[in-house]
């Protein structure tokens, strides 16, 4: 990929040791700097290009954290918040993670980005004011409190289902990518700051 900068996370159809295995042989022909950043279960965020990123990738054990770190100008978990782009073609039911919405609600300062995949149904881009407590006490979910409305866009966060296999069971990629430009502050190779 002709980017300088490239964060991943595992998700359910790859192996995490495959995916280690597959990092060590690109960062062998590159640049440290320009080397894809694996962002795994972290206490701290990355700092690249004066962008917060921090990521939680797929486990069998917990889909999701139970916390996150305030701040970030962009999230990459590989299941969706509940009610966030996760309708579930088995039976219409909403599909993303209870566990990840309850932790966004409790954030003072909501990601500018969370992007994720794993409901490959779901794909798309969705923005929204930070309304997951909301809700969760009424047992809506968040599009139907509805998005895109005016307001403070420094509280906004744009979420992504970036998920690009076919409906269902994945077996091709089926479905365009999602380009998002992001003004960068600075050009800096990525590195572990403190949450």
């Amino acid at each position: 990929m002709p980017h300088r900068l490239k964060f991943i996370i595992c998700g359910n159809h790859e192996k995490e040791e495959q995916l280690r295995k597959g990092l060590r042989r690109a960062e062998a022909g590159r640049v440290k700097s320009e080397a894809p950043v694996y962002l795994e279960r972290r206490k701290n965020a990355r700092r690249a290009d004066g962008l917060r990123i921090w990521g939680w990738p797929f486990t069998w054990q917990d889909q999701a954290p139970e916390e996150v770190p305030e701040g970030l100008d962009i999230l990459v978990t590989h299941v969706p918040p509940k009610g966030i782009l996760d309708h579930s073609l088995r039976d219409g039911s909403r599909a993303g993670s209870s566990r990840l919405t309850a932790a966004l609600a409790k954030l003072k300062k909501p990601p500018r980005l969370h992007l994720f995949g794993h409901i490959h149904e779901g794909h798309g881009t969705f923005r929204s004011e930070p309304l997951a407590a909301a809700a969760d006490a009424k047992g809506l979910s968040i599009e139907e409190l509805g998005g895109e409305k005016a307001g403070d866009k420094a509280r906004q966060t744009l979420y992504v289902n970036a998920a690009i296999a076919n409906d269902g069971v994945a077996s091709e990629a089926a479905k365009p990518c999602i380009v998002i430009d992001l003004p960068l502050v600075a050009r800096e190779p990525a590195r572990e700051v403190s949450a």
